[in-house]
């Protein structure tokens, strides 16, 4: 049984969204123990089912993430956690939902008749 032995995330938020990426930001918790940020994502709503999967981590300190593996169109879901060490965890943060944006597609230019 894993025990959570540090304070949870605070406020995790799409920071924004555009063509196959994701930012997300989110507070630290101040804890000397913390030596990880872990990210999960499921690729749904988050009000609609489905499983959370690991999508990525960052060091202890940093307070954004990247997610590069998204498709445009896509909505996922997101949620993160703080890790001290492999065994002890956070709980979980607040859930943060996104949807990617479609790059348009340029429109032919300078058409003319002859």
């Amino acid at each position: 049984m894993k025990r959570s032995i540090i304070a949870i995330l605070l406020a995790l938020a799409p920071s924004y969204a555009f063509a196959a990426q994701a930012v997300l930001t989110w507070t630290n918790a101040v804890d000397n123990r913390i030596t990880a940020t872990q990210i999960e994502r499921k690729d749904a709503a988050c009000t609609a089912g489905g499983t959370f999967v690991s999508t990525g981590s960052v060091a202890s300190g940093v307070a954004t993430f990247t997610d590069t593996t998204v498709a445009e169109g896509a909505t996922y879901c997101y949620r993160a956690r703080h890790a001290a060490g492999a065994t002890s965890f956070s709980d979980y943060s607040n859930t943060a939902q996104i949807t990617i944006a479609v790059t348009p597609i340029n429109p032919p230019s300078n058409l003319t008749v002859q």
